[in-house]
């Protein structure tokens, strides 16, 4: 098993500025005014008719616009996604993605989710140390089957474990996840790599397909899933799910989003700023008096950084 951050590809080619979508926008919609001959060359009367309809409430002009973004996400935040009905999606497909093949490269590949993170390096350093402990492999306690766990008693047997009570947690935490994903893996492969124990009247083993074993896959499962919407639904999709009652997970992929396409076109985006400064401002003072645009490269939250393609 593989764990990955979840990450976003944005697939339409946005202008610079945004110009060339603000003025097919402008177009479209001084129809309804009959002032195309406000029209300016250099996009300045598109900015602001496109930041007049936003601030008059008439937004289904945006519907004019549209972008298509490919998330890479766990399947419990790709059927929130799905729920936003004014949009289209095309998503991996567990019925017909075999993950044993090489393109998967023979394992299947989950979301490592931000509260996971401190657990997953803790855990990481401590199998470092194990891996490197030639006083504890020597010991008459160890076994090629120990856990982390035990390595961890066997080094604190003498020391209480209260004082690292936040990383132990962590620890606990993680290891919980990977372990019922590392059993779930290991059943998914050994289905769909060695169908069964039983034959059929023939004496064949009967072959069992990605569909049939997709229903050991977890929602932690990564997957990929494209979605197009128009401008307007963007903007609905990033005030409810960068909302603070949103999923965690859907606002760590949200803002990161919204911070790269609030760069690109800011006309249509920057009225949500507020939302996502207060998803940033939350994390133990993160921001540091930056906006939110300042905030690209340097994460989201602790552990929070998404990869972002453009």
């Amino acid at each position: 098993m593989k764990f990955i951050d979840p990450s976003f590809d944005i697939l339409t080619d946005i202008s610079d500025g945004g110009i060339k979508e603000l003025k097919h926008i402008e177009r479209c919609g001084r129809v309804s005014y009959r002032s195309e001959d406000k029209i300016t060359e250099d996009g300045e009367s598109a900015k602001k008719f496109v930041a007049m309809l936003i601030k008059n409430g008439h937004e289904s002009v945006l519907e004019h616009g549209s972008l298509t973004v490919e998330f890479t996400v766990d399947r419990a935040i790709a059927n929130e996604l799905v729920r936003h009905r004014m949009a289209s999606f095309t998503q991996e497909s567990t019925r017909y993605c075999n993950y044993s093949k090489d393109k998967f490269g023979g394992d299947l590949t989950y979301i490592l989710p931000f509260y996971l993170k401190h657990g997953y390096d803790v855990y990481n350093r401590i199998t470092e140390a194990m891996a490197n402990d030639v006083e504890y492999k020597s010991s008459v306690l160890y076994s090629e089957d120990d856990t982390v766990f035990d390595y961890i008693y066997y080094k604190n047997s003498n020391r209480a474990i209260d004082n690292c009570q936040e990383w132990w947690d962590d620890l606990c935490k993680f290891c919980n996840y990977r372990s019922t994903i590392d059993e779930v893996s290991k059943s998914y492969l050994t289905t769909v790599t060695a169908p069964g124990y039983f034959t059929d009247m023939e004496g064949v083993v009967p072959e069992s397909t990605p569909e049939e074993a997709r229903f050991l896959l977890p929602l932690g499962l990564a997957t990929k899933i494209v979605v197009t919407a128009n401008y307007r639904e963007w903007r609905h999709i990033f005030k409810l799910r960068c909302e603070k009652h949103a999923h965690p997970e859907m606002q760590r992929i949200m803002c990161s989003l919204w911070l790269v396409l609030n760069r690109k076109i800011p006309v249509v985006f920057d009225d949500i700023r507020d939302m996502v400064n207060e998803y940033l401002d939350d994390d133990q003072g993160l921001m540091n008096g930056l906006v939110a645009t300042d905030c690209v490269n340097i994460g989201l939250r602790y552990f929070r950084k998404p990869t972002i393609k453009e």
